[in-house]
């Protein structure tokens, strides 16, 4: 499956509300020309995965060797009893975000991850992920990367990193010094919302500052719209 531009919304399913990706390969929106800059290629909002496992509210991969390509979407205001915007958990599952923002997906009934990686491969590039219960949640021995990301204005940033699961990457801003320490990689820093915060309905970065001036030669070039983000005194 390719969707390069869209929106899925309003879905409810015990796995996977708006997306259940069993098996084989499916990508989600895409840089220019394929997707013009300026806008959102494509929005996973408003699904609800409730019943028997109620997992992964936008998305859950399940079966073997499900993989997922996110790029210059918005995933928002999902809801799940494990996973409320994605859930995978499988060692052959690869979940990859790209240039999203992950907003306001909360528990059916109580306190849930937005991303819940049980196991299989998370890489994450220039992400937004705030304004959830928690974050992320890395079960051991899950391994994840991320680079170039803002995981804040949760309730908890990222759980699991002192449990036995890694996280590697530069230049990301995280809440809490002890994760800002747990991730392995050059310039991570513990932000607050004085140095970087986000847009609530949009994730589209408010200040990004601290995170900017340690990392002006990485990917953070272009913002969640395509566009260039101001470096230096402009």
């Amino acid at each position: 499956l390719t969707m390069l531009k869209g929106t899925i919304s309003s879905n409810t399913a015990d796995l996977g509300a708006g997306v259940a990706a069993l098996s084989g390969t499916a990508i989600f929106g895409e840089t220019p020309p394929d997707c013009a800059a300026g806008g959102v290629c494509l929005t996973i909002s408003s699904n609800t995965a409730s019943g028997v496992l109620g997992r992964g509210g936008a998305i859950a991969l399940s079966g073997p060797n499900a993989h997922v390509e996110v790029r210059r979407a918005r995933i928002v205001g999902n809801r799940a009893n494990q996973g409320g915007a994605t859930w995978m958990d499988r060692t052959d599952h690869t979940l990859y975000l790209h240039n999203s923002a992950i907003l306001d997906n909360h528990g059916n009934n109580g306190v849930v991850s937005a991303i819940a990686v049980q196991a299989g491969t998370l890489a994450m590039i220039d992400d937004t992920v705030a304004f959830n219960d928690i974050g992320i949640t890395l079960a051991p021995p899950t391994a994840a990367s991320m680079y170039e990301s803002l995981v804040i204005q949760n309730v908890i940033d990222i759980a699991g990193l002192n449990l036995g699961a890694s996280m590697t990457g530069d230049c990301n801003g995280v809440q809490f010094a002890a994760t800002q320490a747990a991730i392995a990689g050059a310039d991570n820093v513990a932000t607050t919302p004085a140095t970087a915060s986000v847009n609530a309905a949009t994730g589209q970065p408010i200040n990004t500052g601290d995170i900017v001036n340690r990392c002006l030669n990485g990917l953070l070039l272009f913002d969640l719209r395509g566009t260039a983000r101001p470096l230096g005194n402009r």
